[in-house]
């Protein structure tokens, strides 16, 4: 059964369920933005998720910041034996991601 964690990092929600974290991020992904979905990350894996899901749908912005997010999050989950598959993102967030590179460490479906 899915667990539903909420530990209030700015006002980020997940669903775990069988070691896969469904985050839904919005708005900005910066560096405070960031730094809640690490803390959020981090309460996870203290429950057992190996890999995340990122919700990009709502995403309007992706600053450098947020890409260093999601790098240290990959690696939190690759330490683990996970992935992280980011979910939705816009036209120019795709293509920031693949501009940057990142698009090849994360699925983006």
């Amino acid at each position: 059964m899915p667990a539903h964690i909420d530990p209030d990092h700015h006002g980020l929600a997940a669903v775990l369920a069988m070691g896969l974290a469904t985050i839904a991020l919005s708005g900005t992904v910066d560096q405070a933005s960031g730094q809640a979905l690490l803390n959020m990350a981090q309460v996870l894996i203290d429950a057992g998720a190996t890999s995340f899901t990122l919700d990009m749908s709502n995403v309007t912005l992706l600053d450098c910041a947020g890409i260093a997010v999601i790098l240290q999050l990959y690696s939190r989950a690759a330490r683990h034996g996970g992935e992280v598959i980011l979910h939705n993102p816009n036209r120019p967030i795709r293509r920031l991601l693949n501009a940057t590179g990142l698009g090849t460490l994360v699925a983006t479906p």
